[in-house]
């Protein structure tokens, strides 16, 4: 997908049908343009968060010691800065096609269980303890 797909997408399903393609692409452009310019500016600790999209964090990587993939010779890796991003959690069950609701309940019954197993965890120590 790129810039003129997501400027048609918008066009057509979220009410920007009266606005010309190129002024869409242009507005989005400007939009992405000034998140690099204020990350830029910010650096370490910069986040931008997207509600009901996911957030965009800059972190800094640690130096290490690599390989040549080539050469196999050992090298270090300086630290640097990079950009992560966490989608959000509607972006998240949307992708593994679940509805909110089944990962809602999915999730209770993991809790369910587990608190089942550290029951029986615990049973199994105070047993071993009266002995």
């Amino acid at each position: 997908m790129i810039l003129l797909d997501l400027a048609k997408e918008m066009k057509d399903n979220f009410g920007y049908s009266d606005i010309p393609t190129p002024d869409i692409m242009n507005a989005v452009r400007d939009a992405f343009m000034a998140i690099r310019k204020l990350a830029m500016e910010n650096k370490e600790g910069f986040s931008f968060i997207v509600p009901k999209f996911g957030a965009f964090k800059i972190i800094k990587r640690p130096p290490r010691l690599g390989r040549n993939p080539k050469t196999g010779e050992k090298m270090n890796i300086p630290e640097k800065l990079v950009m992560r991003f966490k989608p959000s959690y509607q972006v998240r069950v949307g992708l593994n096609g679940q509805s909110e609701k089944e990962d809602k309940v999915s999730k209770k019954k993991g809790k369910e269980k587990k608190a089942k197993e550290e029951t029986k965890k615990v049973e199994k120590k105070t047993k071993k303890t009266k002995k």
